[in-house]
């Protein structure tokens, strides 16, 4: 074993006690719950429902299609799919529209009023409208996610924009560099790193 390793590696005692800490929590939880027609000092089933009985309940779903009609990983399907759809579709509008606010200043002067109206508003907030236009269905639940994803998008990719040192601009208006120029071989490369915090 290299020392380096032996230096870096966390003690045996340091490693379970994660493990001892979740699997202690759930012993207490379970301790806490009281069964059906029990009443005593615990917590009656009815308000909590114990690990145990989620373990089971999660087993018996992944086969039985009751009460709903679908069984867990179907409903693990369907949530993957609204997630990657808004997921996509607010980089698809947020990065190019928050690179074009960074540098096109008519971008920024019609889109930024409107993006600091909406940008303050909870995604939460957008649910009882959303309902009202889109239904309970996957449209509605990929809009709310998208509405959720793209600020981060815009912001973080406007901030990386206008984070471009100004010295590579004026070097680059130098040498006779046109604005398109510019905003794709020194705005976009500077801004990439704020991209990726997009991204994430």
């Amino acid at each position: 074993m290299d020392i380096n390793d032996k230096a870096f590696r966390k003690p045996f005692r340091l490693r379970i006690l994660p493990v001892l800490s979740v699997c202690g929590f759930l012993i207490l939880w379970q301790i806490c719950i009281a069964p059906p027609d029990v009443e005593d000092w615990r917590i009656p089933s009815t308000l909590l429902t114990s690990p145990l009985d989620v373990l089971r309940l999660m087993i018996d779903k992944l086969t039985n299609p009751a009460p709903d009609g679908a069984v867990l990983l179907q409903h693990a399907w369907v949530s993957m799919q609204e997630a990657f759809l808004g997921y996509v579709l607010a980089l698809i509008v947020g990065l190019p529209l928050g690179l074009a606010m960074g540098w096109f200043t008519t971008v920024r002067g019609l889109v930024r009023p409107i993006f600091e109206i909406i940008r303050p508003i909870p995604p939460v907030a957008w649910i009882p409208l959303t309902i009202f236009w889109f239904g309970i269905g996957l449209p509605g639940k990929v809009f709310i996610i998208w509405l959720s994803g793209i600020v981060p998008c815009v912001i973080n990719t406007y901030t990386g924009v206008r984070m471009t040192n100004p010295v590579h601009i004026q070097m680059a208006r130098t040498y006779g560099a046109s604005d398109w120029q510019i905003f794709t071989t020194i705005c976009v490369p500077s801004a990439l790193p704020m991209v990726f915090g997009a991204l994430q």
